[in-house]
């Protein structure tokens, strides 16, 4: 394998310490003008390209954001990856895209890979399945932030980021109402998931709001 130009070679062509070299590189105000602007010439002359896992090493940071996801066909999703990619590029981290395909033995695999690959935060959205979060606390207790999108949990000690589930559902159905409807039936989720309790209860609400007999059969 070809090697690449180091800060070392730098360092020994212009008689300079490595540490100078690098604080030019980085534009450190101790660093004075012409010194910067010779050793960014010869960088640019040999074509220096900044070895950013040593970077990384250094800092104690991977510079990379894990996301996991149960279904990459599913549009919401794809939407999602969009908005995750977006931000992570323009702060300069990389994303790990991973999909669960809604197993949880998987996402249990998928999660012990980023912990042991140090990711600097996990994005998730659970499978259908996940009812114990003992899992993701395993990356608290290395440090690691979890986010949880879409799929509400249990565990009130993550952060969640969702849209209003009660609400949306809820006006769902007073839409239908106000359409003149009587049978309106609820095709829910799993119930283990918060997201499909939420649109129940939303669908619920606007029932009672409309005085509507109960229809849990439905």
């Amino acid at each position: 394998m070809k090697k690449g130009i180091t800060l070392k070679d730098l360092a020994s062509r212009l008689n300079m310490s490595v540490s100078t070299v690098s604080k030019s590189l980085s534009n450190d105000s101790a660093i004075s003008a012409l010194t910067k602007e010779r050793v960014k010439k010869l960088a640019d002359e040999w074509n220096y390209i900044p070895n950013e896992s040593a970077r990384h090493f250094k800092l104690n940071k991977s510079f990379t954001i894990g996301l996991i996801l149960p279904d990459l066909l599913d549009p919401f999703f794809v939407l999602a990856i969009n908005g995750v990619e977006d931000i992570a590029v323009e702060k300069d981290y990389n994303m790990t895209l991973t999909q669960s395909h809604e197993d949880v033995k998987k996402e249990e695999k998928i999660a012990n890979l980023m912990i042991s690959n140090r990711v600097d935060g996990v994005i998730v959205a659970v499978t259908k399945g996940t009812v114990d979060m003992s899992l993701f606390q395993k990356f608290k207790r290395v440090g690691i932030p979890v986010v949880c999108i879409a799929r509400g949990v249990s565990d009130a000690t993550f952060s969640y980021v969702s849209a209003n589930n009660v609400d949306g559902a809820a006006k769902a159905t007073e839409f239908l109402i106000k359409r003149g409807h009587k049978r309106i039936a609820h095709i829910s989720g799993p119930k283990t998931l918060h997201i499909s309790q939420a649109r129940y209860q939303g669908y619920e609400n606007a029932l009672k709001k409309a005085k509507f007999p109960p229809t849990r059969n439905w």
